[in-house]
């Protein structure tokens, strides 16, 4: 499972900067339809697995190829969702909807176990990926027939090497706004792949409490994540756009990590879930703000400066579900958690260097 899941995110990770060139070249919503349309068919190709029509391949080969190349579609998602935002919406809005985009990505978390567990049940694992692959594939024709809005960020000229380089790859801004991303992802990973397990291993709920234990990690995402955007917004009219961006990231952040370190106390049941969701949720709050900065600092580049920042994150993403199990085994989970804490909190001193003259330009 472990080599399937990496199979996934190696080519997700590697493509996502590509992937968001690409939205800004030829426009994020015709991408945002090829890949929905991609997603429908490498998720109905799951079911082919180990079947005759894969039969030339190992069934486990054929997972790797068909998951590996279901990163590859999936690549675009993020980036071109921030292009989509950056043209569609006003710019004092921009924040509290790309909040709205990471709290719909957590309702989909929070209900596909469920969901997708009924269909199992129902109709075996086969046609559970075939209905899964329907639905999306339903979702981009509404996407390419309804998706309709104004271009207001410029569209990069045909051959701009040293326009891009400026926007993504020389940006300071970016840069520093990618190392704190990088923290963000170390510390939000640990709850996408360990919390459950850390719920009934560690602290040993049982398994009905660590399965809603878990789910209602995700609420904090799904009630916190658009709350930060609209807040960022909300204090932008006030302080300024950067300002306003700048103030929610850091005190969730801040927040995210006071709440994990006491979280991890050995408090009961009920304290130590709310203390762990609101923590999650607060760390999501952050993701509003970090999009619409990406975005901004990018410019015409949008979606390459989302996708770059997202490659950076996905980095630390990676390491934190390898390296906190290690930690835990040496000095215990409480230290492990502990250590997430301590990565976000540097992370956010790296805001100190996103200058407001490019970040603000949205």
């Amino acid at each position: 499972m472990g080599t399937s899941f990496s199979a996934f995110l190696l080519s997700y990770t590697i493509l996502l900067t590509p992937a968001g060139w690409l939205a800004d070249r030829v426009g994020a919503r015709r991408v945002l339809s090829w890949a929905c349309v991609a997603w429908a068919i490498f998720t109905a190709g799951t079911a082919l697995s180990g079947s005759s029509v894969t039969g030339l391949l190992p069934p486990f080969a054929a997972l790797i190829g068909i998951r590996f190349v279901l990163g590859v579609a999936s690549a675009p998602l993020y980036p071109a969702s921030a292009k989509v935002v950056a043209n569609a919406v006003k710019p004092r809005h921009v924040t509290a909807v790309q909040g709205l985009v990471v709290c719909c990505a957590g309702v989909g978390s929070a209900v596909a176990p469920f969901l997708f567990s009924g269909l199992m049940d129902l109709f075996g694992w086969r046609l559970a990926f075939c209905a899964a692959a329907a639905l999306t594939g339903l979702v981009a024709v509404v996407w390419a027939a309804v998706a309709r809005y104004p271009a207001r960020v410029q569209a990069p000229p045909a051959a701009a090497g040293r326009a891009f380089q400026r926007a993504v790859l020389r940006n300071s801004s970016l840069l520093w706004l990618s190392a704190s991303y990088f923290s963000l992802n170390y510390f939000e990973y640990i709850f996408f792949y360990w919390v459950y397990y850390y719920f009934g291993q560690i602290r040993h709920f049982t398994a009905s409490l660590a399965a809603a234990a878990s789910t209602a990690t995700m609420f904090g995402m799904i009630v916190l994540g658009p709350a930060g955007g609209w807040v960022a917004d909300l204090l932008a009219r006030r302080f300024g756009v950067m300002s306003g961006r700048r103030y929610v990231a850091i005190s969730g952040m801040l927040l995210s990590a006071v709440l994990l370190y006491l979280g991890a106390a050995g408090f009961g049941p009920v304290l130590t879930i709310t203390l762990l969701a609101f923590a999650f949720g607060c760390a999501s709050a952050a993701e509003g703000p970090f999009w619409a900065t990406a975005a901004a600092a990018g410019k015409e580049y949008a979606g390459s400066a989302g996708g770059f920042m997202n490659t950076v994150g996905n980095l630390g993403g990676m390491i934190a579900p390898v390296l906190t199990p290690l930690i835990a085994a040496r000095f215990g989970w409480t230290s492990a958690l502990w250590v997430a804490s301590g990565v976000v909190l540097l992370g956010l001193l790296a805001w100190a260097g996103v200058r407001d003259n490019e970040a603000a330009a949205a």
